[in-house]
């Protein structure tokens, strides 16, 4: 779901990341964001791109469409297993993601006009990252599937930079000078021979937007021994 929340998450992930780091590395701080009781090492948070599998899954559903931010800890040696407890979680670890949750959700609770030149330069040098993980992807590919991988990364892109003009209720015709700076396919890979994408590779596939309602999903148990 193309959403401009996901990188202001990301943004403050960015900075404990730097912040954390300078705390390990030298000592100092001006907040090293650590627990007493919990580990000193920095963070090593990573923008990592969306699974499935978790309650974000469903906010993020067509059935509600809501931009969900999605914080995890992988690998975990406890998870689903009998030491699966809080006792377990590292305090500091935890200090980490509920400041990045929280700073987000402030954030975005008094987000006002003022903020989307911004916001506006937090998507596209973010979005120019992930260009460039989306063109070594298409390359590898060595085929028309590559070049429909870009097209719809592009796609994506500009739907990412009306998110915020959606959020605040302003026309996304605002959008125009971001949007403009990620619809164009890099040369580069418009001129790659071969790259006439045909068959299945012209398919297109889309939520339906009615009916909106519950979404049903099950739920599993794990037997923990004693």
């Amino acid at each position: 779901m193309p959403s401009f929340v996901h990188d202001v998450a990301w943004a403050f992930a960015e900075w404990v990341n730097e912040e954390s780091y300078k705390f390990a590395a030298t000592g100092k701080a001006e907040y090293p964001l650590v627990a007493p009781e919990g580990g000193k090492e920095p963070l090593r948070a990573e923008y990592s791109a969306f699974t499935m599998g978790s309650d974000h899954d469903v906010y993020q559903d067509s059935s509600f469409g809501i931009p969900a931010i999605y914080l995890n800890d992988w690998p975990d040696r406890y998870i689903h297993t009998n030491f699966d407890t809080a006792a377990n979680i590292d305090p500091t670890k935890l200090k980490r993601a509920a400041f990045i949750g929280a700073a987000s959700g402030y954030f975005l609770a008094q987000e006002k006009e003022a903020d989307l030149p911004a916001i506006n330069w937090l998507i596209f040098t973010d979005a120019m990252e992930r260009r460039a993980r989306t063109i070594r992807r298409g390359d590898a590919q060595q085929s028309a599937r590559g070049l429909d991988l870009m097209r719809r990364n592009v796609d994506y892109d500009v739907q990412l930079a009306r998110s915020p003009y959606r959020f605040l209720a302003l026309d996304v015709a605002g959008a125009a000078l971001v949007e403009g700076g990620m619809r164009e396919l890099p040369a580069i890979v418009r001129s790659r021979p071969g790259n006439e994408t045909s068959g299945d590779g012209l398919l297109r596939f889309a939520r339906k937007s009615e009916p909106k309602g519950l979404l049903l999903f099950s739920v599993s148990t794990i037997s923990r021994t004693t």
